[in-house]
């Protein structure tokens, strides 16, 4: 059972719309291209696994929660 659906982060679209307002010659311009690439990917990830997550027909219950970070106290 899907509880949190897959939807893309907010960060990811923030990023983009910072990159393309820098100009070309700004120094870190290259490191944000580099973590919006990674992050990126692993949405595309994400949402594949999803996608797969939905098709198949366990025995029994499971619960999927998209993008959710469990940090140990």
């Amino acid at each position: 059972m899907i509880i949190k659906t897959y939807s893309a982060t907010h960060y990811l679209e923030t990023l983009k719309s910072l990159i393309h307002r820098l100009s070309p010659v700004y120094s870190r311009k290259k490191d944000l291209e580099y973590e919006y690439n990674r992050i990126s990917a692993g949405d595309i990830g994400e949402k594949f696994v999803m996608e797969t997550l939905e098709q198949l027909q366990l025995p029994y219950d499971f619960y999927i929660f998209h993008n959710l970070s469990l940090m140990k106290i």
